[in-house]
């Protein structure tokens, strides 16, 4: 990867270089730091406000996404003024608008047109993932925590970051544009597995397994299910408190985690302001349920559907709601078509299985996994968009 990473930092010059590196460090800093990644981000989309001020005829790169996205900003935006708490609502606007925001730099900033880009910025993800799994479980290891954590928002934020990366290992292992050598995605697939295992969160366990049956269809070939089985049972024989942890897995519905009481709540309170809702980051003012919560700490809905009614009503759900349709319509629409190269097709099938992680996960609008979620949004709208464009030309020539 870092050949490859030298040999696109050769090609370019000038702004496009420093373009080039800030996307690297926006990708490579996402899950280890939240100062870092914001810094980035924020030198990112001046570099691109910089190129347009030079050239008057570089363009706004629209994509298919582009319209729901939005309507999903001015949602949750409208949401503020009626918000029953403004003051806390105009200040986490102000935390998640430049990660909203962050979709429009993306597509405006990396070029789909050099397929290299998107490799190597996957291959980051995919580094980066390893690197904090490998940390996680050093500190579990060591006893420093109970459960492997990332240096940004602790077990969940880490847990979401290896599932959403784990779909790209596992169909690009193969690939020699993406692992020079097998060995490479294998061990880079036993880190994902075992550091999400070593989070303990029941959630990413299911989401993990689920990822590998998936990618035993598309493939046709059962042997890395196989293989996650038996590390999976492996290490619950070594360590108890897994296979602790897995007895309340099969039990769930015994062990809720506060789903039930936050259903209960959301019931209790769901037709209150239903079309506006009560404002971004209200939970914690409004729960009527809060000392039924075992975690006192607790701070949203954690569901991102519900969370997302509960505070900006259907004005913020349905452009949501049309973001993720408009995202797997488009994308099947392209994956149905003979024209798509042999190479975005590899690297679209991934991305919508990542999508659909997000979508049964959750993480859509946490500050660091919402990052990752409109990056992958807006390399499958470069995707798409891309692919629509060079079918309409093919049909104008002819």
């Amino acid at each position: 990867m870092l050949t490859s990473v030298k040999t696109s930092l050769s090609t370019k010059h000038g702004v496009d270089l420093a373009i080039w590196i800030a996307l690297l460090c926006v990708i490579g800093t996402a899950i280890f730091s939240i100062a870092l990644v914001q810094m980035s981000l924020g030198v990112l989309a001046a570099l691109w406000f910089v190129t347009l001020a030079r050239n008057p005829r570089t363009k706004f790169r629209s994509t298919v996404l582009d319209l729901p996205l939005l309507a999903f900003i001015i949602g949750r935006s409208l949401s503020i003024p009626f918000s029953v708490y403004p003051q806390i609502s105009v200040y986490a606007l102000q935390i998640e608008i430049i990660f909203y925001a962050a979709f429009f730099v993306f597509t405006n900033t990396v070029q789909i047109d050099r397929e290299n880009e998107i490799t190597i910025l996957i291959q980051m993800f995919v580094l980066t993932g390893v690197l904090a799994a490998v940390l996680g479980i050093c500190n579990y290891a060591m006893g420093i925590s109970t459960r492997a954590t990332s240096s940004t928002a602790g077990t969940y934020t880490l847990g979401a970051y290896l599932v959403t990366i784990l779909p790209f290992v596992l169909l690009l292992a193969d690939k020699r544009t993406f692992f020079k050598s097998s060995r490479f995605s294998y061990v880079a697939i036993a880190f994902l597995v075992l550091g999400v295992i070593f989070t303990f969160d029941r959630l990413h366990w299911i989401i993990m397994a689920s990822t590998f049956v998936a990618v035993a269809i598309i493939n046709k070939n059962g042997r890395p299910l196989v293989a996650f089985l038996l590390l999976a049972a492996l290490v619950a024989i070594l360590v108890p408190s897994v296979a602790q942890r897995f007895q309340f897995t099969i039990t769930l519905f015994s062990h809720m985690s506060d789903r039930d009481v936050f259903l209960r709540g959301a019931t209790m309170l769901g037709f209150e302001h239903p079309v506006i809702g009560f404002g971004p980051r209200t939970f914690r003012e409004i729960f009527p349920l809060m000392s039924e919560l075992a975690d006192a700490k607790t701070g949203s809905w954690h569901n991102d559907f519900l969370q997302v009614y509960m505070e900006s009503g259907v004005v913020g759900l349905v452009p949501l709601l049309w973001l993720i349709a408009a995202t797997f319509t488009s994308s099947i629409r392209t994956l149905r078509s003979s024209l798509l190269p042999r190479e975005d097709r590899q690297i679209l099938i991934p991305l919508l299985l990542s999508v659909s992680v997000f979508v049964i996960a959750g993480g859509m609008l946490d500050t660091i996994m919402g990052l990752v979620f409109r990056f992958e949004l807006a390399m499958v709208a470069l995707i798409v968009t891309s692919h629509s464009a060079r079918k309409y030309s093919l049909e104008v020539e002819t």
